[in-house]
C-alpha cells in the first residue's frame, strides 16, 4: 500500500498545472494598476498580444468619444462554487471595481471564462438604454462561432467592436455626454419638490418630442430614439421617486404602444395606411422578402386608401451588420462564408487574408483580399507573451466608480 503513495503524489503534482488558476473577484488582476490606458485583464494568456493591443486601443478610443469605460476580462476559470454562474461573478466584479463614470454609470464589462465556455456582457445603469439586453445578446450571437471554434482573439475583438459601434453614434454620444449630476441642495424640502417638478416638465417635453416620429418612420426606430429618455427618468426616480417614478412608468408604457408614423401620399396628399400581416407580402419583391427572412432589412408597406398608391419604406433589420450589399443583384444578403489566411502578419510586414462571400438571394460567390495589419510592439520595456500586463511608465490608473444593476447578456459557447 505504501509503495503506491509516491505514485499518487506524482500523479497529483502532474495534474495540478492542468487545473489552471481559479479566480475570485479579489484575485483577478486589475489592468488599471498598469496605467490609465489599460482595460484588458488577461492573466492566463487566453488572448494573444495582438488581440490585447487591439482591445486596449478600442477601449481608449471608445472612452475618448463617449466617456464609456469598456473593460475586457479573459481568464480560464472563475470560482463557480461561490457564485454559481458567470453572470453573478461578472456583475460582482463590475461593481467591485466600479467600471464606468460615477456620475452616469457609463461602464461595460466583457467577460470570458474559456474553460467553462462562458461569455458575458455586463452594462452599467447609464448605458442600458443605448445597449439593451436584446442588443447585447445579438452581438454575442453574431460572434459565437468564433468562440465555439476556439478563436478567442477574433471573437473578443469582434464583440468589443460591436459594443463600440452601438455607443459611438451621434445620438448615443449625446445621451452619454449630456449626463446630469445632482448638486447638493440644503434649501429644504420645498426646493426639493420644486426642482423635481421642473425636471418632470423638462423630461415630459423631451419625451414627447422623442415619441413624435417623422412621416414614414417605423415603430422600432421611434422606440430606439426614445430609449435614452426612459433610462434617464429611471435614474432620476432614485432621487425624485415622485413624480419621476410616475413619469418613468408612464413613458415605458408609451414606448411599448408607439405606432409607426403614417406617410403622406405623394399623389393626393392624404394619409397613407400601413399594411400589416400576410397581405403585405404581395407588395414585396422576392429580393425584399429574402432580406426580411435573413433579418438584414425590414420593409413597411404603406398604401393610400383614396388613390391606392403604394410606397415601401425600408430600414435596417436586427442582423444588418452581418450582410453587405450584393454587387450583382443589389440585395443586402452578401455574407462572408469562409476566411483563409494567405500570409500571417508579423512585426515587420502586413498579412493577407482571402474572404469568400456568398449572396443568400442570388447565389453569387465572390472573393476579396483583406490586408491584415502589421503587429505592433507595445511601448513597455517587456512583454509577457499575451498576458496583457506591461509597465505604463506613468503610474497606475483607476476606474471611474460606476455601477451596474445587472443589465447585459450572457451565453455558453
Amino acid at each position: 500500500m505504501f509503495k503506491k503513495i509516491p505514485l499518487l503524489i506524482v500523479m497529483v503534482v502532474l495534474a495540478l498545472p492542468m487545473l489552471g488558476n481559479v479566480y475570485t473577484v479579489t484575485t483577478i488582476p486589475d489592468p488599471k494598476t498598469q496605467g490609465q490606458d489599460y482595460y484588458v485583464s488577461n492573466p492566463d494568456g487566453v488572448l494573444n498580444q495582438q488581440a490585447v493591443n487591439m482591445l486596449n486601443q478600442n477601449s481608449v478610443d471608445l472612452e475618448k468619444m463617449s466617456e464609456v469605460e469598456l473593460c475586457v476580462i479573459a481568464i480560464e476559470n472563475y470560482d463557480e462554487n461561490d457564485y454559481g454562474d458567470a453572470h453573478s461573478f461578472a456583475l460582482d466584479l463590475f461593481n467591485t471595481w466600479g467600471i464606468g463614470k460615477a456620475g452616469n454609470n457609463s461602464g461595460v464589462l466583457l467577460f470570458l471564462a474559456s474553460e467553462s465556455r462562458d461569455i458575458q456582457i455586463i452594462t452599467g445603469g447609464g448605458v442600458e438604454g443605448l445597449l439593451p439586453d436584446i442588443t447585447c445578446g445579438q452581438i454575442l450571437d453574431e460572434n459565437l462561432p468564433y468562440l465555439s471554434e476556439g478563436d478567442f482573439n477574433q471573437g473578443m475583438v469582434m464583440i468589443a467592436q460591436g459594443i463600440t459601434n452601438h455607443l459611438v453614434s451621434d445620438e448615443a454620444r449625446a445621451e452619454l455626454l449630456l449626463g446630469w449630476k445632482p448638486k447638493e441642495d440644503n434649501a429644504g424640502i420645498y426646493n426639493y419638490f420644486i426642482f423635481g417638478f421642473i425636471l418632470l416638465i423638462v423630461f415630459a417635453f423631451i419625451g414627447y418630442k422623442r415619441l413624435q416620429g417623422k412621416p414614414g418612420q417605423n415603430r422600432q426606430s421611434i422606440q430606439q430614439q426614445s430609449a435614452g429618455t426612459q433610462t434617464a427618468t429611471g435614474c432620476m426616480s432614485w432621487l425624485f421617486p415622485f413624480p419621476m417614478l410616475f413619469f418613468y412608468l408612464y413613458y415605458k408604457n408609451a414606448r411599448k404602444n408607439v405606432k409607426s408614423m403614417p406617410l403622406n401620399c405623394t399623389n393626393c396628399g392624404n394619409k397613407m395606411t400601413l399594411i400589416e400581416g400576410d397581405e403585405r407580402q404581395q407588395y414585396l419583391s422576392p429580393l425584399q422578402l429574402s432580406e426580411e427572412n435573413i433579418g438584414s432589412k425590414m420593409h413597411d408597406v404603406w398604401q393610400c386608401p383614396e388613390c391606392q398608391h403604394t410606397d415601401i419604406q425600408s430600414y435596417s433589420g436586427n442582423k444588418s451588420g452581418n450582410y453587405d450589399v450584393c454587387p450583382i443583384c443589389g440585395a443586402q444578403a452578401y455574407q462572408t462564408t469562409d476566411r483563409e489566411t494567405l500570409q500571417r502578419a508579423t512585426y515587420v510586414s502586413a498579412g493577407r487574408r482571402r474572404d469568400t462571400k456568398t449572396c443568400v438571394f442570388c447565389g453569387y460567390v465572390g472573393t476579396a483580399i483583406v490586408v491584415l495589419p502589421m503587429l505592433v510592439h507595445t511601448t513597455s520595456s517587456s512583454s509577457d507573451g499575451g498576458g496583457g500586463y506591461h509597465s505604463s511608465g506613468g503610474g497606475s490608473g483607476s476606474w471611474g466608480g460606476g455601477h451596474s444593476f445587472g443589465g447585459g447578456a450572457g451565453r455558453k459557447f
